[in-house]
């Protein structure tokens, strides 16, 4: 790690004053065992405030990216170490590396982090306030489908700046992210095998009313926003919430072809090999639900995670909206607690 840290500074102290790309990739310490990813923590620390303490980062785009998730296999682990291992124990120890890496990969988790890398972005400071309304989009972009060819697109568009007023054309492959990219956008506009999309699908749920791993999701939505006002300082201001009613409800699940997907059986990726005999068990699923609180009427809606292994219900405040007015309900917040100003029905004036 240090030797290829030291070739990055090299490189950029010779070259300062002039244009310049540079790739750099380390794989060893973390390929086969992403635990160990950990012990060049504070060596890649260091390294980053060296960046930004010399002005290198005044004008640079610093992308810290993956190629993909934990996703080691068979043919891979065999090939390369089979031959350091020449012990019994030590064939144990490798024959179970292989089943465990093999296992993670074929799990709902294991697929989404093979087709999910991680791509953070640092922009110099000057460029957010020259270019707001580009970067608003960028952050905007975070949420919805990009692909490589987005950031391919991206790049040639800091060699080129388009401006910001440029704008996406959904049936175009590659899109920059400096642009919005069209919320309609599917895996088709984005020429990805539904094999290798990641997008979730969603569907409304029939007889939601009387759903009872619906109502479930409801009144836990109803619960964590009565403690959330409980917690955060309006435990003498706020009334005890009760679900008063479920408007509506979907649910989202992965793509049947990403489950069901085993391995592609051409060298571009394109032709899939799928088993729905064997498909892989999802881990978790996504509730979208409408819900009406009590007193005060208000409306929420929320994005709820079902763990399905430990049946346990996860959501996030951030992921709680209120969709109707509060207006006077919250005066008792007109001056303080903000943050409780959308979730709290006020005991008093």
């Amino acid at each position: 790690m240090k030797v290829v840290e030291q070739y990055v500074k090299n490189f950029l102290d010779v070259y300062q004053r002039e244009p310049k790309f540079l790739f750099t990739f380390q794989g060893m310490l973390s390929h086969d065992d992403y635990n160990r990813i950990g012990a060049v923590d504070n060596d890649f620390l260091v390294f980053l405030q060296w960046l930004n303490d010399s002005g290198h980062l005044n004008n640079t785009l610093l992308i810290v990216m993956s190629d993909h998730g934990h996703r080691q296999d068979l043919f891979e682990y065999i090939t390369r170490d089979a031959l350091k291992y020449t012990a019994v124990g030590q064939k144990a120890i490798f024959l179970a590396k292989i089943k465990k890496f093999a296992e993670f990969r074929a799990t709902h988790q294991g697929k989404m982090e093979e087709r999910m890398p991680f791509f953070s972005f640092r922009f110099p400071s000057w460029f957010h306030q020259k270019y707001p309304k580009a970067m608003a989009n960028f952050r905007r972009n975070v949420e919805l489908l990009s692909t490589p060819f987005d950031i391919h697109e991206t790049l040639l568009n800091v060699i080129h700046f388009k401006g910001e007023d440029h704008r996406n054309d959904v049936e175009q492959r590659a899109l920059s992210l400096f642009a919005p990219i069209p919320v309609e956008r599917t895996c088709g506009n984005a020429f990805i095998e539904p094999h290798w999309c990641a997008c979730l699908h969603w569907k409304p749920i029939p007889n939601f009313k009387v759903d009872p791993m619906v109502q479930r999701v409801a009144q836990h939505v109803i619960n964590t926003i009565d403690e959330f006002n409980q917690n955060s300082g309006g435990q003498d201001l706020c009334a005890r919430l009760q679900l008063g009613d479920t408007l509506w409800a979907a649910v989202f699940h992965s793509s049947p072809k990403l489950l069901e997907f085993k391995k592609t059986v051409d060298k571009d990726g394109f032709v899939a090999e799928l088993d729905s005999q064997s498909a892989t068990k999802a881990s978790y699923i996504i509730y979208q639900v409408s819900v009406r609180a009590s007193p005060g009427e208000g409306l929420f809606e929320a994005s709820i995670t079902h763990h399905i292994d430990s049946d346990s219900l996860h959501v996030k405040m951030e992921d709680i909206g209120r969709i109707n007015k509060y207006g006077p309900q919250a005066r008792c917040l007109s001056d303080r607690l903000e943050h409780l100003r959308k979730f709290c029905y006020c005991l008093h004036d």
